[in-house]
């Protein structure tokens, strides 16, 4: 069964009611941000998102981009 949860005033629609309480968090509860950038101190919730941020420091194309 598949329950769709609606967040009435915002318009948007959760599938999973995990989702729905995580968006709430994001609302209410001061963001949590371990991972910081040690250049220009942004700082981002997961290591990925870091991992990301980083590549501009280089030349490294995310997975499976080639160069020309």
């Amino acid at each position: 069964m598949i329950v769709i949860l609606y967040l009435y005033g915002l318009g948007k629609c959760f599938i999973i009611g995990s989702e729905l309480r995580k968006h709430e968090r994001h609302h209410t509860e001061p963001v949590k941000r371990k991972y910081s950038c040690d250049i220009c101190n942004k700082s981002y919730t997961t290591l990925q998102h870091l991992e990301v941020h980083m590549r501009q420091y280089t030349d490294e194309l995310p997975h499976g981009v080639m160069s020309e």
